[in-house]
């Protein structure tokens, strides 16, 4: 009776060395002779570290079917490669997505627990392709090989750059869509010498019209000019009622007027090519236009003023002769 007391437990079948002499390292001998040995390929690299391979972004495998060809079979040598990589260092396996919304809380749960101990009963998931989930320990050899069924073109020891091929970039639709030119702009030193090179060798600047003078740029909109940033007349003038449609030929008139006025302020010179008020043939920077002309032209402009007045006065006039008639028949 006293041996049977202070000998250890007796284990299943009724072995071991202590329950014949009633030593206690006998006991501690048994449990390790009776741990199973590991299988093969796993655990041969320990660290000595809890490890979690977390692979992110598993909602995109649609648009590796779409856009790569991607199929099933891909998918699962995927799975079978990483699942043999986590086994060697007895790593944990988790598929998460973001936007899927798909383990991200159960990867929390598993982080507390293999740090703070805390309870996790959430067994190993390997039923949806994108929501995979295997805890350290669970994962063998034999359940990696049901992967192996859905391989029907690919072998498992085909090496992996052989299978799955690095996506090229700009391949997909959606990587073509979203590819912007980049521009790079010049430095702003570099831009400033070259244009002093093209200053001090008496060239035009870059950018600039050989037959323009500084600082004048040659645009549409500017089709009248006198002088540097000053605009020529309005093209459009307008029309009062009563005025004959004949009087909207009195811009000419006009223009030459003002264009006179202006090439008498800025000496004659500033008016670019095919300006009204220069004659046919004129270049900028000739000598001023003779008297006379200059003469026609204020007196045409005069006769022009008075023969507008006139017209607007008789306009005015009309409606109250109009009033008045209407009030003599009354009467």
């Amino acid at each position: 009776e006293q041996e049977l007391a202070t000998s250890p437990t007796k284990k299943a079948g009724g072995r071991g060395p202590g329950a014949g002499n009633g030593n206690g390292a006998g006991g501690d001998q048994e449990e390790e002779l009776e741990l199973e040995p590991l299988p093969e390929g796993t655990l041969t690299r320990n660290l000595g570290l809890d490890l979690i391979v977390v692979v992110t972004k598993t909602d995109y495998m649609t648009e590796l079917e779409k856009d790569y060809d991607y199929k099933d079979e891909h998918f699962d040598f995927i799975q079978q490669a990483v699942r043999k990589f986590c086994l060697q260092y007895g790593a944990s396996l988790f598929y998460t997505s973001v936007k899927e919304d798909k383990n991200c809380d159960l990867l929390y749960k598993y982080l507390v627990h293999r740090i703070y101990h805390f309870p996790f009963k959430t067994p190993a998931l390997v039923v949806e392709k994108d929501a995979v989930f295997i805890p350290a320990g669970w994962d063998n050899d034999k359940k990696i090989a049901i992967l192996y069924e859905n391989m029907h073109s690919i072998r498992p020891d085909q090496y992996y750059t052989d299978v799955i091929a690095r996506p090229m970039v700009g391949i997909g639709r959606k990587q073509q869509a979203s590819r912007e030119i980049e521009v790079v702009a010049e430095e702003e030193q570099q831009f400033l010498g070259r244009q002093q090179v093209f200053l001090q060798q008496g060239l035009p600047a870059a950018g600039t019209s050989p037959g323009m003078p500084a600082g004048v740029q040659k645009t549409p909109d500017r089709k009248v000019l006198g002088s540097p940033g000053v605009q020529g007349s309005p093209k459009k003038m307008d029309v009062t009622p009563g005025k004959p449609l004949g009087a909207n030929t009195s811009e000419g008139v006009l223009a030459n007027f003002f264009n006179s006025l202006l090439s008498k302020k800025t000496g004659g010179g500033m008016g670019s090519p095919g300006t009204p008020g220069l004659p046919q043939g004129a270049r900028p920077g000739a000598s001023p236009q003779p008297d006379d002309y200059k003469a026609a032209v204020r007196s045409d402009a005069a006769a022009e003023l008075d023969r507008l007045t006139r017209n607007q006065k008789k306009s005015l006039a009309s409606p109250n002769s109009s009033l008045e008639g209407h009030s003599a028949s009354d009467c």
